[in-house]
């Protein structure tokens, strides 16, 4: 009654007005329709992780809203519509290109809107490796080289394998040509566990009728790469599993052989093992393989700064918090991203024949041809000394240096020089048509020569010591003469053969050389 009518509304409704006039006795009706709408709430937003890898997708939501939600990203410029105002999911679902900030807004009518916390997201920006090949001669160590955003990992196989090495280069010791698979990582690098089973006493036991293992929560999303175990006396396979529980749903599993009596095997799993708790990671009962525990010394929780890993206990099979600790030590935990992994191959050429060298009087030469020769004189190459023989003009170590058409080269081993030829060694020799042969000799050598009249003939040989031993000293008519004498008792070097006929003397060089 009156002009005014207050009214409050708990529910959308409509309204009949009566206007009346009671001295002309009339009556006139209207209708209007009030919409009530209720109170928005954005209720609390929620991220279940605060990083993600670049060119991923997360999700965030709120509970407890009350309303139509809009969600609103702030990048550092302020805050910005990121979904429309149709949108009342209280789920986004999207794909991070930068770190942000998000939260929601609840809408309801032409009431005021509420606002959410906020919640930050990080991107963690990563790209594929570059791998680069290499190349040796020969076997030995070969240094792998790879470039990327974040960490190298290096492994033996393309998926699982073993994990060899990290960083952007990595060293490893090759007999053939192989191939070496490289991936980045991205985020947190932790070890959580006991270190090692020092920690107090052990034994060696493996379940034959049950999984025992070690319980553990996770905080974020991680990588479980690689656990440790001490194996027993006897070598076999061993099964390890994750499951979600103890006894629960089977995550993860892999077979893996074990060493005899090796201390910290490693055993590289490279599972992802998502954000929850209870995890279980068990040791399949085993008849024949038993690996080594530690029945005293640890205690639970354990944990790592920084790392968003715990292992909350034991279960053999039932879940326990006393000190025995079992068989996966020193776990190795990475979060945040990685990519694939990409090859990179370390090719071995093969290496030249070992070069032989061999003397006539002062020539050294190559045996064996190649493509370059580099000669040696105690350790340091000789300028211009590149052909296949030298010519030596000082005693030393002399080594020879041949390459081939790979690029490869190898080096002789040593020839010691003690003896230098003085000029003239061989003048005369022709006179009486001498020869030596072999020569060089490993057993026996012939001297034969001619004698136009009956002469004595001495012949000496002399060693680098200046000692003389004389093999032949006797007179001989006209004639040709051919002597065979054993070397087998001589040591290996130079030696002077000094022949006098008469009192005219013919020297030769003889080289003995096994």
């Amino acid at each position: 009654i009156g002009a005014n009518v207050i009214a409050v509304p708990t529910n959308t409704i409509t309204y009949v007005l009566l206007a009346t006039d009671t001295a002309a006795d009339c009556v006139t009706s209207d209708t209007f329709f009030v919409d009530v709408g209720i109170i928005p709430s954005a209720g609390t937003a929620n991220a279940p992780v605060d990083t993600v890898c670049v060119g991923a997708t997360t999700a965030i939501s709120v509970v407890s809203s009350v309303g139509n939600i809009q969600w609103q990203i702030n990048d550092g410029t302020g805050w910005v519509d990121a979904t429309g105002l149709s949108s009342d999911s209280s789920v986004y679902t999207f794909m991070p290109t930068g770190d942000a900030d998000y939260r929601a807004v609840a809408f309801s009518g032409g009431c005021p809107n509420d606002t959410s916390n906020s919640v930050s997201i990080a991107v963690l920006l990563i790209t594929d490796p570059t791998a680069f090949d290499t190349v040796r001669c020969g076997p030995g160590p070969v240094n792998m080289n790879a470039t990327g955003i974040g960490q190298q990992v290096w492994y033996d196989e393309p998926v699982g394998g073993t994990k060899l090495g990290t960083g952007s280069i990595f060293t490893i010791n090759i007999q053939d040509t192989d191939t070496f698979y490289v991936e980045s990582n991205v985020g947190t690098l932790c070890n959580v566990g006991e270190e090692d089973n020092t920690i107090g006493n052990t034994s060696t036991f493996t379940s034959t009728t049950a999984n025992w293992g070690l319980q553990f929560n996770t905080q974020q999303p991680i990588y479980l790469d690689r656990v440790h175990v001490y194996v027993g006396n006897t070598a076999g396979n061993i099964t390890v599993n994750l499951r979600d529980a103890i006894g629960g749903n089977l995550l993860h599993t892999g077979t893996f052989f074990v060493p005899a009596n090796v201390a910290k095997h490693p055993l590289d799993l490279g599972w992802f093992v998502s954000n929850g708790t209870g995890f279980a990671l068990e040791l399949q009962a085993n008849p024949t393989v038993d690996l080594i525990y530690n029945f005293t010394g640890s205690g639970y929780p354990l944990s790592a700064p920084g790392c968003p890993v715990t292992i909350t206990g034991y279960f053999n099979p039932n879940l326990n918090t006393f000190d025995d600790y079992l068989y996966f030590y020193d776990w190795e935990i990475s979060d945040g991203c990685k990519t694939n992994r990409f090859p990179a191959i370390a090719t071995v050429l093969p290496l030249p024949p070992k070069p032989s060298v061999i003397q006539n009087a002062n020539t050294l030469s190559a045996v064996d041809p190649a493509l370059s020769y580099q000669w040696y004189l105690n350790g340091l190459p000789i300028a211009g000394a590149t052909s296949q023989t030298y010519v030596v003009t000082q005693l030393g170590d002399y080594q020879v240096e041949i390459g081939s058409a790979n690029g490869c080269t190898e080096i002789s081993n040593i020839y010691t020089i003690t003896i230098i030829s003085p000029p003239g060694i061989d003048e005369g020799a022709e006179e009486i048509d001498l020869q030596i042969f072999p020569n060089p000799t490993a057993d026996v050598f012939n001297i034969a020569f001619e004698l136009e009249e009956t002469a004595n003939v001495k012949i000496t040989l002399r060693n680098a010591l200046s000692q003389d031993l004389i093999l032949l000293n006797e007179e001989k008519i006209r004639g040709k003469y051919e002597n065979q004498f054993d070397a087998t008792n001589y040591t290996d070097g130079i030696y002077l053969l000094e022949i006098e006929v008469d009192d005219v003397s013919f020297n030769r060089k003889l080289i003995i050389a096994r």
